[in-house]
């Protein structure tokens, strides 16, 4: 396979970074919407939080940001380092739905099935634990590979 040009590479960052706008986008809207819900009563309140795959997703959008676009327009290159953070970041783009899924425990029935009550929800389930894991020792693989 022939190398990438620098300029699919340009193409491909800013299509990653496209992509991480519209994962983060997508918890924004969900966040807001639950928190403009009525309360289920006057002592209790909705939960609104982000799942450590969208921390990740955000860390990794900044960092694309900084290593794909700021980093070669300053260098006039695309070097080892935007290669490796591009690389990275594809492959947690690609597990996010997975990890978003296991927050939600979608893959064993719903959180509501598994935990009960919504009060003894955890805020990050084992699930997404594991799958965040994996996707983080596949990004680091990518990052060796890449250079």
């Amino acid at each position: 396979m022939d190398k990438l040009t620098e300029a699919s590479l340009v193409s491909l960052a800013t299509s990653t970074i496209a992509l991480q706008f519209v994962f983060f986008g997508w918890r924004l809207l969900r966040e807001i919407a639950i928190g403009d819900k009525p309360p289920p009563s006057e002592t209790e309140y909705w939960r609104m939080r982000f799942p450590w795959c969208d921390w990740i997703n955000l860390f990794s959008l900044a960092s694309v940001t900084v290593a794909c676009l700021v980093v070669p327009i300053v260098t006039e290159r695309f070097g080892r380092v935007s290669r490796a953070v591009l690389a990275g970041a594809i492959v947690l783009w690609l597990c996010h739905p997975i990890s978003i899924a296991c927050h939600y425990e979608l893959f064993r029935g719903g959180r509501q099935l598994i935990y009960g009550d919504p009060k003894t929800w955890p805020q990050t389930t084992k699930s997404e634990r594991v799958v965040t894991f994996i996707s983080r020792l596949l990004r680091k693989w990518s990052h060796r590979r890449s250079r």
